[in-house]
């Protein structure tokens, strides 16, 4: 299979993975709403998206590298694929850990699983970049263990919260697959989500909004009588970031409320 970002992009929605909501109602590990929500676990529940993802991150792999990891449990899938691709297309090992948030509680009580040595050189992979601390986090316990990492590779970046910036201020280098703006194009869902925010406020009331009345608003009211405008119409408007706004229409200009 020839591995693009498109093809990744079509399997994440194909398989549900990608998931909205015309208004934020998908917690993320921030506590903040959003409208969008990627469930990886999902989308690489499927052969042919972990080949697909496997492809594209060996692309991005800076060599010689001895192994990939991250996070449990959302790099872990994510690693299997790389390593497997690396031996599928050319015979490379490439070993797989995994970093556990506590240590084990019985056995060899160990925080990182898997056959790793210290000084080896890795490649620390995610799932999901949104705030970049699971990224991070593996980042500096792998560290601590005594690996080299140089480089952070992740499925998706949400380019929010400064994600990637925050990864790379660990002296990395930090790359995605793909963006959620790509999902966003690639599912259609701005015109939805605008068409479903524009029936939303013009539902809405005054007393919803917590508007007071134009009388109450000086600044709005005082410039329709200096424009000399006995009427004026009221707009609602709703933007993509999901805040509601009202506009005073005069005729000779547009005053925001």
């Amino acid at each position: 299979m020839n591995a693009t970002r498109e093809k990744l992009v079509q399997i994440l929605i194909k398989t549900k993975a990608f998931k909205w909501s015309p208004m934020p109602s998908f917690p993320l590990a921030s506590g903040a709403l959003s409208r969008f929500y990627i469930d990886c676990r999902v989308g690489l529940s499927y052969p042919e998206a972990r080949e697909i993802v496997g492809d594209l991150m060996l692309e991005r792999v800076l060599q010689p590298v001895a192994a990939v990891g991250g996070l449990l449990i959302g790099a872990y899938p994510v690693a299997i694929a790389v390593s497997d691709a690396a031996y599928r297309k050319n015979g490379q090992v490439i070993r797989v850990f995994a970093i556990r948030k506590e240590p084990k509680g019985h056995g060899m009580k160990k925080v990182i699983e898997g056959d790793v040595l210290e000084g080896d050189r890795v490649v620390i992979v995610d799932d999901v970049i949104t705030s970049g601390g699971s990224t991070i986090e593996a980042i500096v316990r792998s560290r601590e263990a005594g690996l080299v990492v140089e480089q952070a590779i992740a499925i998706i970046d949400r380019e929010e919260q400064r994600g990637k910036a925050r990864i790379e201020e660990q002296g990395v280098r930090c790359d995605a697959l793909c963006t959620l703006g790509d999902l966003k194009l690639a599912a259609g869902v701005q015109s939805e989500i605008a068409r479903g925010m524009r029936e939303q406020a013009l539902s809405l009331t005054a007393a919803d909004l917590n508007l007071q009345p134009i009388e109450a608003r000086p600044h709005v009211w005082g410039a329709i009588m200096e424009l000399g405008y006995a009427r004026a119409v009221a707009s609602l408007c709703a933007f993509a970031d999901g805040t509601v706004s009202l506009y005073i229409s005069t005729g000779g200009g547009i005053i925001g409320a």
